[in-house]
């Protein structure tokens, strides 16, 4: 595998001379960071996040700190031509120390607020009624996709391995507070609170769904305790974008087509509740109960109002799970 240095060593003297000055000015800044060759591009990672990416071109040289550090810095950066997640220069325009030092405190804060902070957001947040954006095709290798998806990730792992308690077999991008179509499934879940095999999926377009349906129960972690059963096409057919830019084609049947089309409903900003009409079938499930619910939800006698839920939603009564 091709190393940083070897990266290096292959470019003109001048462009050599002032990534190896930024190379350096980044191992100073975050002395834990891990580099590697990444998109054909030396990556420099903390905790396994992408800190920064730079790059050189045939008549250019750039500097990969995410979107946001350069919308934060865009005042200071009038001198170089700027995208959504780049910054351009030249060996004869170089980005200065100081510019280079904030870029990275930016994108290093944002990485630590992420590890800390980053949760599903309340049921009340008006991000899960939206419609999601769709992500340009050209985008989805981007380092900013590609984080959203490592921390979509990180976040289902880690509802894992408790068959007592609610477990993550689907998770979309709203839930999370970033309104992109982006979801994850576990696509070979069977009901039981076993880890599924979680796969990501971006853009998803359903093409077929079967006219044959099955009630089964759902929970949400976007939705508090409230639980329940709802009627859903038994399989699905839908097209997708994987995070390497694959086109795929997706089957599934019962509890993984349950779990798609739950999913591909949160991009839509529809969820479950809102598809039960019959009111005996809303269940209220208590985070300690879920081991119970998940055997008996057919017997559930402990009901949520279509108000009780209707208040979650708005805000009125504050829950999460």
């Amino acid at each position: 595998m091709e190393s940083v240095d070897h990266y290096l060593n292959n470019l003109k003297p001048q462009q050599r001379k002032e990534l190896k000055k930024i190379r350096k000015i980044i191992h100073q800044f975050a002395p834990d960071v891990e580099e590697s060759i990444s998109y054909k591009m030396p990556a420099f990672k903390v905790d396994n996040e992408p800190l920064v990416y730079i790059a050189a071109f045939s008549n250019h040289l750039s500097f990969f700190p995410t979107s946001r550090p350069i919308k934060v810095m865009k005042e200071g950066l009038t001198n170089f031509k700027t995208s959504k997640g780049a910054i351009q220069f030249t060996a004869d325009n170089p980005l200065p120390e100081k510019i280079i030092i904030e870029l990275l405190n930016i994108r290093l804060n944002d990485i630590r607020k992420n590890e800390e902070f980053i949760e599903q957001v309340p049921p009340s947040s008006k991000i899960l009624s939206q419609v999601a954006k769709p992500i340009k095709i050209k985008e989805i290798k981007d380092p900013e996709t590609q984080n959203i998806i490592n921390t979509m990730f990180r976040i289902a792992y880690g509802r894992q391995g408790d068959k007592n308690y609610p477990t993550l077999v689907g998770l979309a991008a709203p839930q999370i507070g970033i309104s992109k179509r982006i979801i994850i499934i576990g696509i070979n879940s069977v009901s039981d609170g076993q880890q599924p095999e979680l796969r990501a999926f971006i853009n998803p377009k359903i093409l077929k769904l079967s006219k044959e349906t099955e009630d089964g129960r759902e929970g949400c972690f976007s939705t508090s305790r409230v639980c329940g059963i709802v009627e859903r096409s038994k399989s699905i057919v839908f097209e997708a974008y994987d995070r390497n830019v694959k086109k795929v084609t997706i089957t599934l049947e019962g509890f993984p087509a349950r779990i798609a089309q739950h999913e591909i409903d949160h991009l839509n900003g529809i969820r479950f509740p809102d598809r039960i009409t019959d009111n005996s079938k809303l269940h209220w499930v208590e985070e300690y109960e879920f081991g119970k619910y998940r055997n008996n939800w057919k017997k559930w006698t402990i009901k949520c109002s279509p108000e009780k839920w209707q208040a979650i939603k708005s805000g009125l009564i504050n829950f999460v799970i």
